[in-house]
């Protein structure tokens, strides 16, 4: 029993007193002083895509009418993207930013055998809160029997229009949906 006591005494190099060590504070391998430069390590090191190929579909909602009636060569429409611009599964450009639409060609209705017409396409797109001027493909609309062939053409390519067969005219109302294609690539900033 004594050497069973006199073995409970001996010390074990733990202190009893854990604030009582005069070693300094050990800090973990990831924390780092304010303002210490160098790369994160939550940061990815691969770089974002910032660049929107020739080719890709922008689909936009229109939020001016466009009509063969009223709109004139050089006439501005605005619209908003109802589907976001995604490259390499990272968004770009997200649904409901703003872009800009220019009436390249209208004619109103001439008559019953000379019937209206119009070409747009979009001018810019909204990134990172400023315009970004682009060059897409244009939709074209002509108006009457013959022109229903376009329109069928268009709209099975994403785009919607009317025309009125009584007056030969063409119109885009507010809210029409259009697909247009990038015709050169962007690069975003």
């Amino acid at each position: 029993m004594i050497a069973l006591s006199l073995g409970c005494e001996r010390a074990t190099g733990v202190p009893d007193d854990p604030t009582a060590s005069t070693d300094p504070p050990q800090e973990g391998p990831f924390r780092r002083e304010e303002g210490s430069r160098g790369i994160s390590p939550s940061r990815s090191l691969v770089p974002g895509v910032n660049k929107i190929p020739e080719g890709t579909p922008i689909t936009i909602r229109l939020q001016d009418a466009v009509s063969s009636t009223s709109s004139k060569a050089g006439d501005g429409f605005g619209g908003t993207l109802d589907d976001p611009i995604v490259i390499e599964g990272q968004e770009l450009v997200s649904r409901g930013t703003s872009v800009t639409g220019k009436v390249l060609a209208s004619k109103a209705s001439g008559g019953m055998h000379n019937p209206g017409y119009l070409r747009i396409a979009l001018v810019s797109v909204k990134a990172n809160g400023q315009p970004v001027p682009i060059e897409t493909s244009s939709l074209f609309v002509k108006g009457g029997s013959h022109g229903r062939r376009h329109l069928t053409a268009i709209r099975d390519a994403g785009a919607a229009g009317t025309d009125d067969a009584s007056t030969n005219e063409v119109t885009y109302g507010v809210e029409s949906r259009l697909t247009f294609r990038l015709a050169q690539a962007v690069e975003l900033h």
